[in-house]
Protein backbone atom coordinates (compact mmCIF):
# COMPACT_ATOMS: atom_id res chain seq x y z
CA UNK A 1 0.00 0.00 0.00
CA UNK A 2 1.62 3.24 -0.66
CA UNK A 3 2.09 6.21 1.74
CA UNK A 4 -0.32 8.96 2.50
CA UNK A 5 2.37 11.24 1.95
CA UNK A 6 3.18 9.58 -1.39
CA UNK A 7 -0.37 10.17 -2.72
CA UNK A 8 -0.48 12.90 -5.85
CA UNK A 9 -3.23 15.17 -5.81
CA UNK A 10 -5.18 13.09 -8.19
CA UNK A 11 -5.19 10.15 -5.90
CA UNK A 12 -5.92 12.37 -2.71
CA UNK A 13 -8.59 13.97 -4.46
CA UNK A 14 -10.38 10.40 -5.64
CA UNK A 15 -9.87 8.99 -2.38
CA UNK A 16 -11.53 11.42 -0.91
CA UNK A 17 -14.13 11.37 -3.18
CA UNK A 18 -15.00 8.08 -1.79
CA UNK A 19 -14.79 9.02 1.27
CA UNK A 20 -12.33 6.09 1.92
CA UNK A 21 -9.61 8.65 3.24
CA UNK A 22 -10.26 12.45 4.73
CA UNK A 23 -8.16 15.29 5.14
CA UNK A 24 -7.70 15.01 8.55
CA UNK A 25 -5.88 11.15 7.55
CA UNK A 26 -3.50 12.79 5.30
CA UNK A 27 -2.39 15.62 7.61
CA UNK A 28 -1.72 13.25 10.32
CA UNK A 29 0.49 11.64 7.67
CA UNK A 30 2.50 14.44 6.28
CA UNK A 31 2.32 16.06 10.71
CA UNK A 32 3.77 12.87 11.69
CA UNK A 33 6.78 12.29 8.47
CA UNK A 34 7.57 15.68 9.27
CA UNK A 35 8.07 14.96 12.99
CA UNK A 36 10.41 11.94 11.83
CA UNK A 37 12.65 13.94 9.01
CA UNK A 38 12.91 17.27 10.42
CA UNK A 39 15.43 16.39 12.96
CA UNK A 40 17.65 15.43 10.21
CA UNK A 41 16.38 17.70 7.78
CA UNK A 42 15.77 21.31 9.60
CA UNK A 43 13.39 22.86 6.95
CA UNK A 44 10.66 23.46 8.85
CA UNK A 45 9.94 26.80 10.72
CA UNK A 46 6.75 28.57 12.40
CA UNK A 47 4.82 24.88 12.04
CA UNK A 48 1.68 25.04 13.28
CA UNK A 49 0.60 21.03 13.44
CA UNK A 50 -2.58 21.97 15.44
CA UNK A 51 -4.26 24.58 13.02
CA UNK A 52 -3.06 22.30 10.32
CA UNK A 53 -5.34 19.57 11.44
CA UNK A 54 -7.70 22.38 12.63
CA UNK A 55 -7.93 23.24 9.02
CA UNK A 56 -8.47 19.65 7.59
CA UNK A 57 -10.96 18.98 9.79
CA UNK A 58 -12.77 22.19 8.94
CA UNK A 59 -12.22 21.30 5.07
CA UNK A 60 -13.50 17.88 5.53
CA UNK A 61 -16.69 18.84 7.69
CA UNK A 62 -17.08 21.35 4.98
CA UNK A 63 -16.84 18.43 2.15
CA UNK A 64 -14.35 20.52 0.44
CA UNK A 65 -11.92 17.83 -0.46
CA UNK A 66 -14.40 16.78 -3.15
CA UNK A 67 -14.16 19.49 -5.01
CA UNK A 68 -11.26 21.23 -6.62
CA UNK A 69 -7.86 22.30 -5.47
CA UNK A 70 -7.78 26.12 -5.33
CA UNK A 71 -4.33 28.36 -5.28
CA UNK A 72 -4.81 31.33 -2.95
CA UNK A 73 -2.60 33.75 -2.94
CA UNK A 74 -1.45 34.84 0.66
CA UNK A 75 -2.63 38.11 1.96
CA UNK A 76 -0.35 40.61 3.46
CA UNK A 77 -1.40 40.14 7.02
CA UNK A 78 -0.48 36.39 6.42
CA UNK A 79 3.11 37.68 5.11
CA UNK A 80 3.35 39.72 8.51
CA UNK A 81 2.89 37.00 10.63
CA UNK A 82 5.53 34.63 8.51
CA UNK A 83 8.04 38.06 8.98
CA UNK A 84 7.32 38.04 13.08
CA UNK A 85 7.52 33.90 13.15
CA UNK A 86 10.84 34.46 11.80
CA UNK A 87 14.21 33.83 13.52
CA UNK A 88 17.58 34.52 12.25
CA UNK A 89 19.86 31.24 11.61
CA UNK A 90 22.31 30.07 9.55
CA UNK A 91 20.13 29.19 7.04
CA UNK A 92 18.01 31.74 6.76
CA UNK A 93 19.48 35.07 6.20
CA UNK A 94 16.61 37.52 5.69
CA UNK A 95 13.05 36.82 6.87
CA UNK A 96 10.74 35.98 3.98
CA UNK A 97 9.70 38.50 1.48
CA UNK A 98 5.99 38.41 -0.12
CA UNK A 99 5.93 35.64 -2.99
CA UNK A 100 5.51 37.07 -6.24
CA UNK A 101 1.72 37.11 -8.20
CA UNK A 102 0.85 33.97 -9.88
CA UNK A 103 -1.41 34.50 -13.28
Amino acid sequence: MTALHDLSAVELLARYRERSLSPVDVTRAVLDRIAAWEPHLHATYALDGDAALAAAAFTAAAGAPAARFVWAEPAPCDVRAMRAAWTPSTHDPAPPERPPRHG
